[in-house]
């Protein structure tokens, strides 16, 4: 399989992670260290977290909701030991009968660290969102 290939299947994997819950699967996606820049969504300065506490944010602000996460124009850019990815991404959520949704474009950052990509970078960059933030724990800045 070639290396663009490899690099898309980590991160279709790891967007299928969060709507399958798979929280064991999505940190086996996960460099050690991470650089995250979800600011547009959550209203955080980017940051460095260990794919520990990514993990356990994610699970912890999705375990109520019901999401479902399309990751589609993948640009990819791929050596030998990196990668650099851009990506259009529209995030379903819903809550009982009430939605939040976000429309996005990621840049995503992976390394080969022992033979197997692993993602070490992810900034979101919101389009525009629609529905009701209050659903989703993790949408500060959407409520402000």
């Amino acid at each position: 399989m070639s290396d663009r290939d490899e690099v898309a299947n980590t991160l279709n994997r790891f967007m299928n992670c969060f709507d399958l819950k798979d929280w064991d699967l999505m940190s086996k996606q996960l460099d050690a260290m991470i650089h995250v820049d979800y600011s547009d969504l959550r209203g955080e300065e980017p940051k460095e977290v260990t794919s520990e506490e990514y993990v356990r944010t994610r699970s912890e602000a999705l375990q109520d909701l019901l999401t479902h996460h399309q990751l589609t124009n993948l640009d990819i850019v791929a050596s030998v030991s990196s990668a650099s990815v851009k990506a259009s991404c529209m995030i379903h959520r819903r809550l009982g009968d009430k939605e939040f949704n976000s429309h996005a474009h990621y840049r995503f950052r992976l390394s080969k660290p022992n033979g197997a990509w692993k993602i070490s970078a992810i900034v979101q960059r919101i389009l525009w969102n629609e529905g009701d933030s209050k659903i989703h724990a993790g949408a500060q800045r959407a409520r402000e």
